[in-house]
């Protein structure tokens, strides 16, 4: 496959564009699709400093790069080095990681905006036009998509930890002020393999220890999309059900998005890997289940504040409902709507001794009928009524 034909398959696949710099960092070839937006683009590749980290990064490594500027403007790169010693820089991109107002767009990127060439340009090709005219690509395609240009630039395949995130700073430094401050993680293997385990202690260390010191809320928001990209992918390789894990994802990116300080970044990363991890271990003492039934019983328990029926999950695996109430049944021992209350009255428990949310509020979270049955159907599972057992925590003290 020649680079137009791949430049052509990504921008059909992700509506990037393709970008090809020689040894020196000189822009040398560029895909169809950039038609005249390539001036203003390579002037925002420069200017946030990215082509800088790339070539900086390069000159250590041949590892493939995902680079992240303000904003979330992410490119992603691959070195290619020929036997005659020449060296390509191969880049898709730019891509955004979620919609962006225009007024936000020019407050963060002012300082970018100073330091563009002057040049008259039609309104559609202003800065905030052209950063609302990319596409949007989660932090979780990026690291496959940097595999894909390694790949196709170097003709071999390599793994997912191998690939390195680079994020520049919120206000980038201006030309001739001082080098890139950016924030580069290496410690992707350690957290993937921790996930793979398990191992809740060691994933928080290595996931933590990426936003350990940041400052600015952006930095830490684009750090955690990286870490739940690199997890997600680790529990992808142990099994867990794809459905699942795109719960996971636009869950925990929801929670990212709407975090408002560093610390809450931090809490979301580590709500998402104690989860992640927990869900992976459930995984594996469920083993003696079927992939179906274990991602039924999934489901189940991440969605206990809807109001589930057998039929509703029956068509979600595309089953008859009375062939997943046999197969449900022979394989965990209980019908569908017992394993569905008894995982609510778990739920329910633990609210019970960790929230201060009332008895009637935490019925209807679980979707019973009225908090009188919730608390009869309390007191047939548990033996006690919901204001016993929470009261039991307060007498242990």
């Amino acid at each position: 496959m020649d680079r137009q034909e791949f430049w052509k398959l990504m921008a059909d696949g992700f509506d990037l564009c393709g970008w090809l710099y020689d040894e020196n960092g000189e822009l040398f070839d560029y895909s169809e699709n950039v038609e005249a937006l390539a001036y203003q683009f390579n002037n925002i590749f420069i200017i946030t400093k990215c082509k800088q980290a790339m070539m900086e990064h390069f000159a250590e490594s041949d590892t493939p790069l995902v680079l992240t500027a303000p904003l979330g403007i992410s490119w992603v790169a691959a070195l290619q080095e020929e036997n005659a010693g020449m060296r390509y820089y191969h880049l898709l991109g730019p891509a955004l990681c979620g919609e962006i107002p225009k007024d936000t767009i020019r407050e963060a990127l002012s300082p970018m905006s100073l330091s563009l060439p002057k040049q008259s340009s039609p309104q559609e090709h202003r800065i905030e036009n052209l950063v609302c005219m990319l596409p949007l690509l989660p932090h979780l395609i990026l690291p496959r998509v940097a595999l894909q240009l390694h790949s196709f630039a170097t003709g071999e395949r390599t793994a997912m930890e191998r690939v390195i995130y680079i994020t520049l700073p919120t206000q980038s430094p201006l030309p001739g002020l001082s080098s890139v401050k950016m924030s580069k993680w290496t410690d992707s293997h350690q957290l993937m393999e921790a996930v793979r385990a398990g191992d809740i202690k060691s994933a928080l260390l290595a996931g933590l220890s990426v936003t350990s010191g940041v400052g600015d809320l952006q930095m830490a928001k684009f750090a955690a999309m990286t870490i739940q990209a690199y997890a997600n992918h680790a529990a992808s390789e142990s099994g867990l059900p794809g459905d699942i894990l795109r719960d996971l994802a636009s869950f925990n990116t929801r929670v990212i998005a709407e975090s408002r300080t560093v610390q809450g970044v931090n809490q979301a990363i580590q709500s998402m890997l104690e989860d992640l991890t927990k869900r992976l271990r459930l995984f594996r003492q469920d083993a003696s289940l079927s992939k179906e039934i274990h991602s039924c019983c999934e489901y189940i328990r991440y969605h206990l504040n809807d109001d589930l029926t057998t039929k509703q999950l029956a068509n979600r695996l595309g089953y008859a409902t009375y062939y997943l109430t046999k197969k449900f049944k022979r394989e965990t021992g209980q019908s569908v709507n017992e394993y569905i209350r008894n995982q609510k009255i778990e739920r329910a428990k633990f609210l019970l001794h960790n929230t201060s949310m009332s008895i009637r509020r935490i019925s209807e979270s679980l979707c019973f009928s009225s908090s009188s049955y919730f608390s009869t159907v309390f007191q047939q599972e548990t033996g006690k009524w919901p204001t016993d057992y929470r009261a039991e925590k307060y007498r242990r003290k």
